[in-house]
């Protein structure tokens, strides 16, 4: 049996590792299909946080950072863009908690 703590741990990664991914793929060479593709790291983020709570939301902005200085972007761009997804994937996890409550 695995410890929770254990548990937690390994959840978390695979939830990072995801989100990195989602965001590699973003980045990759694309044509038609930018529109769609822009929006996955949004929706791993959204899904992620929505499964594994708000104490997971630190994740999105860690790897958004961790991104956005790998692929070259400015401190000055790079950390408003790891607030602004952290918020994102946040604040969207009220409204979707509230319209998938048990009865």
């Amino acid at each position: 049996m695995v410890p929770p703590r254990l548990q937690t741990i390994g959840r978390m990664a695979l939830f990072a590792a995801c989100v990195l991914a989602a965001a590699a793929v973003r980045e990759g060479p694309s044509t038609v299909v930018n529109q769609a593709i822009i929006w996955v790291p949004t929706g791993v983020a959204v899904a992620g946080v929505w499964m594994l709570g708000l104490r997971a939301a630190w994740i999105v902005g860690v790897v958004t950072l961790a991104q956005r200085f790998l692929i070259g972007y400015p401190p000055g761009m790079a950390v408003p863009a790891a607030f602004g997804s952290t918020a994102e994937s946040s604040n969207t996890r009220a409204p979707i908690a509230r319209t998938t409550r048990r009865r």
